[in-house]
């Protein structure tokens, strides 16, 4: 079962950082603001340096305990370290801090699949803090994941208490009656949530959707199922209770979904996804491309697509471009690299990444691998000796595994074992174990495990991971009919990351047969993307938008978040603005939030003359029958300012033409 509440943590989880006083350590308040500009890392080099120069700053221990949780970086071992820093050294009056730590450890212990001590953290944070909903959110849904539904149910009960009108506890509540089995309460409560909440109340429709499958009744499972995918945050939770069977299910409902707002970029993303969940990689390319041209936003996306149709000119660009504005991803470009098999391209991306930040234990890991892929053994050898010491206990297994395969090509087997000895002893995880005991060539518990994954419905990546586990064990049969598995369950790269492990079999002809199938079965996707492509421009769509000519300016009406307005339609202008006066009323009546600002932006008047303005979101912008997601807008203090309509939306829609005498705006998609 996918959590159900990750936003609604990660919101509860910031909330101590603008607790901020002047008792707090200068780099700590600096590193804050960066925090707040969520610019992470900046805020990680800050706190880094605050404990440089403090070792016991908590609050510095803290941020980068919160910040390693994220899922963006999902460095899980370093943030239960600097957690546990944190806790060490926060003044005992300090309670929220104290409680916001042991949340993060919480967190961190669920994402990680450690669920018993992921509930005993979330029970020391509400220990603390008995009236923090968020934690109590968090601990019912880990005691949902344990199966203690009881337990689930008196924690759901007590928020209830607090706020009997949040639909939202009501459904939580009605899909662990659910998982108990009573369906009499589970309806009872849903029926309440829909009643608080009757529009996009998507965790009352995934409790219907879950039970009309159960039932089998499968057209009210695909109505549910587009009500789920309205909300983008709960596609994982819906698509996870379906299996690779389901796909012709899965994606006509996607289909449907998107068939209600067709020039919706989330709804054209989250139809990629589906495509890209289940190994159709072309059409997952052909989607998410319709989905950029509408929001430029979803082209980082568009990497990880790359990646699996070794599109890599255009892979690199997206990175370049990206990596302006948030360095962190050079570590996706050596990684690709790497995967790709350009390893001294790989190298020199790792080195830049070591040069700026050279705590990092993954980043000696991923050197040492490198390195062994290269043949450098000494070196890599020396890597792996450094993230060796730098490991946390959960990793400590992995990586004396790794240091063991280097000393096994180094013919150093007296060495090799001692370690694999070791890894086996400090092993936590089964996948872990199987690998060290495919090592030792104990094909028995390997066997065993293979069967039961085999028993699953599995994914293309799930055969990879067999075929490298079968690479370890040198068993070419085995590397062959899982890469085939995989291949023929839509892979189309064979990652070189690993190689190490198969260059026993790299100029073997059937391995070499085998990946020429898969190279050209690749050509064959990117030929049918570039002829969808061509198909798209040769069929062009032209939409007409009316305008009305007031003032010698032409005006069309738009749709704000529900709300009509006319814009002025201005091909000089970059962006979408309005005045203080318009925006002043979309927040009295609902029409923007406190989470639409996004602070403050320089902008040029017709004048030439520079003025500051507040940028915000535009959630929903509607013009004529195009519909688009997400579009920033300045808000210009100036009461008499126009409307301005500007090509950050014009150049969603495509080529342009006004015809004056019809009065529209003809778009050619």
């Amino acid at each position: 079962m996918k959590r159900l509440l990750i936003i609604i943590l990660t919101l509860a989880l910031i909330s101590p950082l603008y607790a901020a006083n002047n008792e707090k350590s200068y780099w700590f308040q600096r590193a804050e603001e960066a925090y707040g500009k969520q610019d992470y890392g900046k805020c990680m080099q800050r706190c880094e340096r605050g404990i440089r120069e403090n070792p016991k700053d908590a609050y510095c221990w803290a941020v980068i305990a919160e910040v390693c949780s994220k899922q963006v970086f999902a460095r899980y071992g370093r943030a239960l370290e600097a957690a546990d820093e944190a806790l060490k050294y926060l003044p005992k009056k300090d309670t929220q801090w104290i409680s916001f730590v042991h949340a993060i450890r919480g967190d961190v212990y669920f994402k990680v699949g450690e669920l018993a001590q992921s509930a005993e953290a979330y029970e020391r944070a509400i220990a603390i803090q008995p009236d923090k909903i968020e934690y109590i959110y968090a601990l019912a849904d880990v005691y949902r994941n344990l199966k203690r539904y009881e337990d689930a149910e008196q924690l759901l009960r007590r928020i209830v208490d607090k706020e009997p009108s949040e639909a939202y506890v009501q459904a939580i509540l009605a899909a662990n009656y659910l998982d108990m089995g009573d369906t009499l309460n589970a309806i009872r409560r849903v029926k309440l949530s829909l009643a608080l909440q009757p529009e996009t109340n998507a965790a009352a429709h995934n409790v219907l959707f879950r039970k009309a499958w159960a039932e089998g009744d499968v057209p009210k499972a695909a109505a549910e199922y587009v009500e789920l995918l309205k909300a983008e945050e709960y596609f994982g939770a819906a698509f996870d209770t379906l299996s690779l069977h389901e796909f012709p299910f899965v994606i006509a409902a996607a289909k449907q979904y998107v068939d209600g707002a067709p020039t919706d970029a989330t709804r054209l993303s989250v139809v990629a996804a589906i495509y890209y969940k289940y190994s159709h990689y072309a059409d997952a390319y052909l989607w998410l491309k319709q989905a950029t041209e509408l929001d430029e936003e979803k082209e980082s996306m568009l990497t990880v697509i790359d990646s699996e149709l070794a599109l890599w000119d255009e892979h690199d660009q997206i990175i370049m471009q990206t990596m302006k504005k948030d360095s962190t991803l050079r570590v996706k470009l050596a990684q690709s690299y790497a995967t790709r098999g350009d390893y001294d391209a790989a190298y020199r991306q790792y080195m830049l990444l070591r040069n700026s930040n050279s705590t990092e234990e993954f980043l000696y890991r991923e050197l040492g691998r490198l390195l062994t892929n290269m043949q450098r053994y000494n070196e890599a050898l020396a890597y792996m000796d450094t993230a060796i010491v730098m490991a946390s206990e959960k990793s400590q297994a992995i990586m004396l595994f790794n240091r063991g395969e280097i000393y096994t090509r180094m013919n150093q087997p007296e060495k090799a074992l001692q370690d694999y000895m070791a890894a086996r002893d400090a092993a936590e995880d089964e996948e872990t174990r199987v690998y060290i005991e495919a090592l030792l060539g104990h094909t028995e518990p390997v066997q065993h495990y293979v069967d039961s994954v085999l028993q699953t419905n599995l994914f293309a990546d799930s055969y990879l991971q067999l075929a490298d586990l079968y690479a370890v064990m040198r068993d070419k049969e085995g590397i062959l009919r899982m890469a085939r598995l995989a291949f023929e369950h839509g892979k189309r790269v064979i990652p070189q990351d690993r190689a190490y492990r198969i260059t026993f079999i790299k100029n073997d002809p059937d391995w070499q047969a085998l990946l020429a199938e898969i190279e050209q079965a690749r050509l064959t996707d990117i030929s049918y993307i570039r002829r969808q492509e061509q198909a798209t421009v040769e069929t062009a769509v032209v939409t007409q938008i009316p305008f009305e000519k007031k003032g010698g300016v032409n005006q069309v009406q738009c749709t704000i978040n529900g709300l009509s307005l006319y814009f002025v339609f201005d091909t000089g202008a970059s962006d979408v603005s309005i005045s203080d006066v318009e925006a002043n009323f979309m927040l009295r009546n609902g029409y923007l939030t406190e989470q639409d600002f996004m602070g403050k932006q320089n902008y040029v008047t017709a004048t030439g003359e520079i003025h500051e303005g507040t940028i915000i979101n535009l959630r929903e912008v509607r013009v004529g029958n195009i519909f688009l997601t997400n579009i920033k807008a300045s808000v210009v203090k100036n009461q008499y300012a126009p409307l301005l309509l500007g090509q950050s939306v014009f150049r969603r829609f495509g080529s342009l033409e006004v015809d004056n005498n019809a009065s529209v705006i003809r778009f050619v998609k």
